[in-house]
């Protein structure tokens, strides 16, 4: 009874009122404007590309944009009419790539192309207005990929670079207190969020991996990083035709106990930190209306430039005790963001790890021979997995981002409120709100995207008009028209190619199946996928019974070949291969058992009609 009378007041019109009912739908007010970031605000003082954005930390004031211009800008978020930034950092020598703030904004951490850890003193900021690094550190030789500041030190952080090693800084040493290996270049370092020993790496080369390590066992003076894992997960998906993905970063929500990767080539992954394989997929087959995106619109694509991701969501002060359910999980961050080629920012609704795993699917198969069920993606670790893992596919965005002419590269969530930095290709950085907050903020739509332009002559393009979401708009004046272009050239000339291979591929396919040839036999459908496995392997075992009797092996020979010895010569030896149709009068392989051995330019077209091949079947 006490429980209840606590759970229900009197308004002061004697109506009675269900607390917990009013806090829910406060919530999910809430988390409608986290939905609805249709206000923009573009920040206009780079005069080129913008590779990182990274809000400070303790309330999110400041802003620190970086790109191809070498200047860090800082922006004060409290300000209602952003005109200028209010402080720049100069020092870098080529693109700047990362920014990061420490854990209470003592340094601004910047990294880039010319390889060099650059830290400005923040605490100094209204104070003097040097704008030179209070240390640079140089002993990386390629580009910096990751910067990982200590959850609560300000002296301690981490950088990772291309060139396979990863540094753990102490600002109170000369050097390092140690460095990790990676025989494979660093693209992404993330400390855990709660749990300061822990850390993710990820590399990109080869197949790509993501390994999480201890501080307290892994650093060492030249360590490699193979030998120092707590767990590795698994990166490569395998879809209906072949996968091709190289890492770009990672994240962590703010519990720690899921992380996102965004790569090349794929989605946007999402993984439970205790468990190796992926629990989502995020794509965007959908409208954040529900309504399926047509063939001719432009969806989310990441093929062209590196992309960030981060999560975001709600405040735990913003949300009540009775908001938890088993679909989403208020503890954790619900939102993930990142940036996409077709000029947007995307955002996904997470639901909870518990959720997730519960919903994810699992296939045997003893042969190893994976097929995922059609549109998903499946994982294993190795080779050797008798498991593949088919994670949930999360085909509808929550919203799309608009406001920008090209490619968007990088989406920062605020951590305290409904707001979201993004930037790109652009010499500008665009701030989405779910209200006109700040001075001079309009209202976009998303739909509608520019229509790209032609910048190349080499270019190839087919006579269409504009897709159905594309809008004639021209190109700021105020933006790089050159480097707008040439980005556009470089997503339609891929495309192009890829609808080139298809075309050819359906030709080809048309092709076969209207010859009346003596070649095509065997009835409808021609050779199942048994048989020809069994002529394959019949083929084989002819073969080697030949090459066994060329060597002496003491095969015995058939008694159509009683003239033949055990121990023949080489002209004999080819001689039955060409009797038993295997090598032609060349000596060379027949028709039948190439086997794509083809060289030069007919091997590279062999392979391009094989993917176009998978496409189709798609």
């Amino acid at each position: 009874m006490e429980s209840r009378r606590h759970r229900a007041q009197i308004s002061n019109f004697g109506t009675r009122v269900d607390v917990v009912t009013d806090k829910r739908r406060h919530y999910d007010q809430v988390l409608k404007k986290y939905e609805r970031l249709d206000w923009v605000s573009k920040l206009k003082s780079h005069t080129s590309c913008v590779n990182a954005v990274t809000f400070s930390k303790n309330g999110g004031r400041w802003l620190a944009s970086g790109g191809d211009d070498l200047r860090i800008l800082l922006w004060d978020m409290h300000e209602t009419k952003i005109a200028k930034p209010s402080h720049t950092f100069t020092g870098p020598t080529r693109n700047i790539f990362e920014l990061a703030f420490t854990a209470n904004n003592s340094y601004l951490l910047c990294g880039g192309v010319d390889s060099a850890i650059r830290r400005y003193d923040f605490q100094r900021i209204g104070i003097s207005s040097d704008p030179d690094p209070v240390h640079t550190f140089r002993s990386h030789r390629q580009s910096i990929r990751g910067l990982a500041p200590h959850i609560s030190n300000d002296e301690l952080y981490m950088t990772a670079s291309e060139e396979g090693r990863l540094f753990y800084h102490d600002t109170r040493t000369s050097e390092p207190v140690g460095h990790l290996i990676s025989r494979q270049g660093w693209v992404g370092v993330q400390f855990h969020p709660r749990l300061e020993h822990l850390f993710l790496g990820a590399t990109e080369r080869g197949r790509g991996k993501i390994t999480l390590f201890d501080v307290r066992k892994c650093f060492g003076q030249g360590v490699d990083a193979d030998d120092k894992e707590i767990m590795r997960y698994a990166t490569q998906p395998l879809g209906n035709k072949p996968v091709s993905s190289n890492l770009c970063d990672i994240a962590f929500d703010r519990t720690g106990n899921v992380f996102a990767t965004v790569s090349q080539g794929h989605f946007p992954t999402v993984y439970t930190l205790s468990d190796p394989y992926p629990i989502a997929v995020c794509t965007a087959e959908r409208l954040p209306s529900g309504e399926a995106v047509k063939p001719t619109e432009r969806t989310y694509r990441n093929s062209c430039t590196i992309k960030h991701v981060s999560f975001g969501g709600p405040p735990p002060s913003s949300i009540p005790n009775s908001a938890s359910d088993t679909l989403f999980s208020p503890e954790s961050d619900q939102y993930l963001a990142t940036g996409s080629d077709d000029f947007r920012g995307y955002v996904w609704r997470i639901p909870s790890s518990s959720y997730l795993l519960a919903k994810r699917e699992e296939m045997e198969d003893e042969t190893h021979d994976w097929s995922p069920p059609k549109g998903r993606y499946g994982y294993v670790l190795s080779a050797l997995d008798d498991i593949m893992h088919v994670p949930v596919t999360l085909d509808q965005p929550a919203c799309r981002l608009g406001g920008h002419q090209s490619i968007v590269n990088t989406a920062r969530w605020h951590p305290v409120l409904p707001r979201i930095a993004t930037c790109g290709i652009e010499s500008k950085v665009v701030l989405h709100d779910c209200a006109p907050v700040i001075e001079g903020s309009v209202e976009t739509d998303s739909s509608k995207i520019r229509k790209r332009v032609k910048g190349s002559r080499r270019l190839r393009y087919t006579r269409r008009g504009p897709t159905t979401d594309e809008v004639d708009q021209a190109i700021s004046d105020a933006e790089d028209k050159d480097t707008i272009e040439y980005f556009d050239s470089a997503l339609i000339e891929e495309e192009e190619e890829e609808r080139t291979r298809r075309r050819n591929t359906a030709e080809t396919l048309r092709g076969d199946l209207s010859d009346s040839s003596d070649e095509l036999t065997g009835g409808v459908g021609g050779i199942d996928e048994a048989e020809d496995m069994a002529l394959q392997l019949s083929d084989r075992a002819r073969f080697m019974a030949l090459f066994l009797r060329f060597l002496g092996g003491g095969t015995q020979a058939d008694d159509n070949d009683d003239e033949v010895s055990t121990n023949m010569t080489t002209d004999q030896f080819f001689r039955l291969l060409r009797d038993a149709n295997v090598v032609g009068e060349d000596g060379h392989a027949t028709d039948d058992h190439e086997d794509h051995h083809s060289s030069g330019d007919d091997d590279s077209d062999d392979e391009e009609e094989d993917e176009a091949d998978m496409d189709i079947a798609e």
